[in-house]
């Protein structure tokens, strides 16, 4: 349960900190089908939809975290009923 903590606490850093570097705009570039791209050159409608994508990303990744926590959790409470069932 510790790692799972550790892990949730990480996840959530990452995402205040992918936040933080979009609101300071230090981001300058991505890349997308092997090419690199200034954001500055995009339309405004390109960089609306890029801020959507890794918005998206990052919500895949927590609810992935969440998932890999109560798969944990699943697996703690079958094992803990195993043990009271199992000495019956």
């Amino acid at each position: 349960i510790n790692s799972i903590i550790i892990f949730s606490s990480l996840l959530f850093a990452t995402i205040r900190e992918y936040f933080k570097l979009l609101s300071s705009n230090q981001m300058t570039t991505i890349n997308f089908n092997n090419k690199e791209y200034e954001l500055e050159s995009l339309s405004d409608s390109a960089k609306a939809t890029v801020m959507s994508l890794q918005f998206v990303q990052t919500e895949i990744k927590r609810l992935e975290g969440k998932i890999a926590i109560s798969k944990t959790a699943e697996t703690a409470y079958l094992s803990a009923l195993q043990e009271e069932i199992g000495n019956e």
